[in-house]
């Protein structure tokens, strides 16, 4: 038995009217829809945040590694003996 059938038998238990049973009903589907939305970009975006983290982690590992490199022309007056 579906989630709108459970929420149909407890309305007329309690007495309701069929037309507030169909608003209710047609309220938990888009409920059900919304949250499967929500779900499916969540997922997107879980499924995108390793590669966007080891795409950063990359840039800023190139750029320190530029940064600590000796430049072209730069010549190192302290010598280590």
């Amino acid at each position: 038995m579906g989630a709108g059938n459970y929420l149909a038998v407890i309305c007329l238990f309690f007495g309701a009217d069929t037309q507030v049973v169909n608003v209710l009903g047609q309220l938990l589907v888009f409920g059900v829809k919304l949250s499967d939305t929500i779900m499916a970009r969540c997922a997107r975006y879980a499924a995108n945040l390793p590669n966007a983290l080891l795409n950063w982690a990359g840039r800023a590992c190139i750029e320190l590694v530029g940064y600590l490199s000796p430049r072209p022309g730069c010549r190192r007056t302290d010598k280590i003996s």
